[in-house]
């Protein structure tokens, strides 16, 4: 019985060597897989949220139908812009914040009303990749612009924005989604020339 006891640990012994011997030790793996990283591929480190002191909505130069929120003279945060290709209007929301490249997230905006989640992607713009995503000009969830208080928007690695009340990405959104004229007087709020398309 003793001799049965020695040969069976024998043969365990043996059959773990074997097995060892047909795989690579994990330390030698795991030095290989650090090794071979890709840091670019890395998330890049977040950003911080902005100061907000002194933003205002405005109107873009470049359209009737697009808003921008930053400080007067400085790169803006976010815009706001009807996009009418399609069949249905949307709205394009855009941070101005450095997004990794083809990455994919949700952007947050709450406020006192419903809380709006909508994709966003990164997209080049030319000069950085930034969040850019749409939604139907008629979700109701739009109507956490015109609940009356701040919006915070938050996207992943971009901080949050503070979004000031104001009465014109709720009058855009109407105007888009059918339910108002063109706006044609001027804004009572100054436009930041866009340093960013």
């Amino acid at each position: 019985m003793a001799g049965n006891r020695v040969r069976h640990a024998a043969g365990l012994a043996l059959a773990c060597a074997l097995v060892a011997a047909c795989q690579p030790p994990a330390a030698d793996n795991y030095v290989t897989r650090t090794e071979l990283t890709d840091h670019a591929r890395m998330p890049s480190p977040p950003a911080a949220s902005p100061d907000v002191t002194g933003a205002v909505w405005a109107p873009s130069g470049a359209s009737a139908e697009r808003l921008l929120y930053g400080i007067p003279g400085e790169q803006p945060l976010l815009a706001l812009e009807c996009a009418r290709q399609g069949a249905a209007p949307s709205i394009m929301v855009t941070r101005y914040v450095r997004a990794d490249a083809e990455a994919k997230a949700l952007m947050a905006l709450v406020g006192t009303g419903p809380v709006l989640r909508m994709p966003v992607d990164a997209v080049w713009n030319g000069r950085a990749w930034i969040w850019q995503g749409a939604i139907p000009a008629t979700e109701p969830r739009l109507a956490v612009f015109a609940a009356g208080g701040p919006v915070r928007a938050t996207v992943p690695g971009g901080g949050a924005v503070e979004l000031h009340s104001s009465p014109l990405p709720t009058a855009l959104i109407a105007r888009c989604a059918g339910n108002a004229a063109p706006e044609t007087g001027p804004s009572a709020e100054p436009a930041p020339p866009p340093t960013a398309p």
